[in-house]
């Protein structure tokens, strides 16, 4: 569906594949949705350059990655702060120095820097581990801070649907993260049963004896106390960590603070040129390339730049990159500079008259030869992949690589072929001033584990050796299986159970579309989900399943109609006239059925609490006194050895 209103109720990643394939309209409801959020970041670079500027090049980067194959997959609003940063550095003169003004934009918040490049990896690598959606949920809700109800629409979830999914990926979010700490920093002996149920404690879900030892070693342990209390508000720090490492440090901490504060620069950031803004947008859909080449040669997209640094015409890049270091911006002069002008003729100084040469000067010494430079023969180190990580289960076959490296080097990501064992490259690119990079896969990867190698290239033309890992690319769901039903008529209720993948979320739905019940696949792949009374003969079930890389499948095959054998009531019969008596009638049931079962009354749909035998005729139970209107009474088949129930049979009959 490409066209009209519906597109405002499709989700960001959609409109992206629309965007994809090639409908404009869709790209301008992603200008619309997030453009107001760019301008606030924007802002954070406007001693650098001219926010609307910013806001409008990045999101003519981001739809000429989009056109060209690559783009977002998931949550666009990071993807678009992180290209306003990467056209901002790349449009600073990089001949000139940054002035103090600019300075503090892009350094990081004050702290121990140990301190905080240890808390940055460990929680950036464990939020990078979760699959895509869980990341996009957690960055609307937990970093933007917006509402269920307010991301619903990006995610092209209900709001509950957004808020179940926040759970998952909170608790995912825990445990990836201590995972991630247990790995970089050493545990004590004392502590290394304790460590290894932190995870367990902070569910809930350890036995009372566990429990109780959990505690005891709380009360004396710091370390254990601390990581506890850390692991329980991990949500609440995200913002803090993640704006920094997509937007750069105090322009991170400035949107945050924005983000939280509501300051009055947010709002302001908010409507930035909104007229202006508008008018490039409309002139970047209806055609980029020849937009771009326009506004370069027109100086339309020239820079504001603070009095120390000259203004200059940015090269369009890559959203995922700054400009090449070899192409150097061309400057605008500025139509009010005034021209150079001769200086008036004056009149020479007089100087003094040049001293007599002298016969006794020393002969001229020769010249010290020129010092030759040594060449650069040390290669860079290995550059840091922060996403994705090591094992990193992806449904995007064109994932973005990121990460930082020596500033001005050439990053190769390559990956290998198995059967070969020979290199390919999938995506390059230029690490920024600030020593950051983005790569766009240039090839989709097929379904698989797959060798990725990233190594970096100095100017020198010194290659480092390279971060290999493991990744693997899962695009595809198929059908969960539904196990053969019981024999039909069935007299109780059956357990419905099948398989699908490890870890998968099933959900079991009628014929009706009415969803029945929701679990999650064991490790074995196996998942059952208990059958609510269809209260009716005829339904059939199907099931689908969302596997852990996000993909969701389709529905499976309709079972056979479920058929059940359900007890009798003789009397009343259905919408019987029971004459009243004084308003507090007695009404005689009839029930009838398999000889030696056992059932369950029901009288306007509660138990009555006893459990009947049935007889070879039916068997006379009399109901408590009932009021003169509508009633119902009803039966099943029960078990009180195993719990087992079976459909409900209903009688509707009016008093009075």
């Amino acid at each position: 569906m490409r066209g009209g209103s519906n597109l405002e109720h499709r989700g960001d990643s959609t409109l992206v594949q629309l965007t994809r394939s090639g409908d404009s309209r869709a790209f301008a409801v992603l200008w619309q949705r997030h453009a107001s959020a760019g301008a606030a970041a924007a802002q954070q670079f406007a001693s650098i350059a001219d926010p609307e500027d910013l806001v409008s090049e990045a999101y003519l980067r981001i739809l000429r990655a989009v056109q060209g194959g690559g783009g977002p997959t998931e949550a666009f609003r990071p993807y678009l702060y992180r290209t306003i940063r990467n056209v901002a550095l790349g449009w600073i003169d990089k001949t000139s120095p940054i002035s103090l003004e600019v300075a503090p934009q892009l350094e990081d918040p004050d702290g121990d820097p140990e301190n905080l490049a240890l808390e940055r990896t460990i929680t950036v690598r464990a939020f990078q581990t979760l699959p895509e959606r869980w990341q996009t949920v957690l960055w609307y809700l937990e970093v933007e801070g917006l509402q269920p109800a307010e991301a619903a629409p990006l995610l092209e979830l209900s709001p509950n649907a957004v808020s179940a999914l926040a759970v998952r990926a909170r608790e995912g979010l825990k445990k990836a993260w201590l995972q991630a700490h247990v790995s970089h920093l050493p545990v004590p002996p004392d502590c290394q049963w304790t460590t290894e149920r932190m995870g367990q404690y902070t569910r809930g879900v350890l036995t009372p004896p566990a429990r109780s030892r959990f505690d005891r070693h709380l009360k004396n342990c710091t370390r254990c106390s601390t990581l506890v209390d850390e692991v329980n508000n991990l949500s609440g720090w995200l913002a803090g960590i993640l704006l920094p490492v997509t937007v750069g440090g105090a322009a991170g901490a400035g949107l945050l603070a924005q983000l939280r504060a509501g300051h009055p620069a947010s709002v302001a950031a908010a409507k930035l040129g909104a007229s202006r803004i508008t008018v490039a947008r409309s002139a970047v859909i209806a055609g980029a390339g020849i937009v771009a080449v326009a506004a370069i040669a027109t100086g339309a997209w020239a820079v504001s730049l603070p009095p120390a640094l000259p203004v200059s015409t940015p090269v369009a890049a890559d959203p995922g990159r700054d400009a090449s270091p070899s192409a150097e911006p061309t400057a605008v002069p500025s139509p009010t500079a005034a021209a150079p002008t001769d200086p008036a003729p004056t009149d020479p100084a007089p100087t003094d008259p040049p001293p007599p040469a002298s016969p006794a000067d020393p002969a001229p010494v020769a010249p010290a030869p020129p010092v030759v430079a040594q060449p650069d023969v040390t290669a860079p180190a290995i550059p840091v992949l922060l996403d994705p990580a090591a094992g990193a289960l992806t449904n995007n076959a064109s994932p973005v690589f990121t990460g930082t490296g020596e500033p001005g080097a050439h990053v190769d990501v390559q990956v290998t072929d198995p059967s070969t064992g020979m290199l390919s490259t999938i995506a390059a690119t230029t690490v920024d001033p600030a020593g950051n990079w983005v790569a766009l896969t240039t090839v989709a990867l097929p379904d698989g584990q797959h060798s990725i190698s990233t190594s970096q290239v100095d100017p020198a033309g010194n290659r480092s050796p390279a971060d290999v890992r493991v990744i693997v690319v899962d695009t595809v769901a198929t059908p969960p299986q539904v196990d053969a039903l019981p024999a039909q008529p069935m007299l109780f209720l059956p357990d419905i159970t099948g398989s699908a993948e490890p870890g998968a979320t099933v959900s079991l739905r009628d014929d009706l579309g009415a969803v029945l019940g929701t679990t999650l696949a064991g490790t074995d792949g196996r998942w059952t989900i208990s059958l609510p009374d269809p209260a009716r003969d005829g339904a059939t079930l199907s099931a689908t399943q969302t596997d852990p890389a996000g993909n969701v499948s389709s529905w499976s095959a309709a079972t056979p109609q479920l058929i059940f054998d359900r007890p009798g009531i003789p009397s009343p019969a259905p919408d019987a006239a029971i004459p009243s008596t004084s308003g507090s009638t007695v009404v005689e049931i009839e029930l009838d059925g398999h000889e030696g079962m056992q059932v369950q009354v029901f009288v306007d749909g509660v138990s009555t609490g006893n459990v009947h035998t049935l007889e070879a005729a039916p068997i006379v139970r009399v109901t408590p006194p009932l009021a003169d209107g509508a009633h119902t009474v009803g039966v099943r088949y029960f078990d009180p050895g195993t719990g087992a129930a079976g459909s409900v049979y209903t009688v509707a009959f009016v008093i009075g």
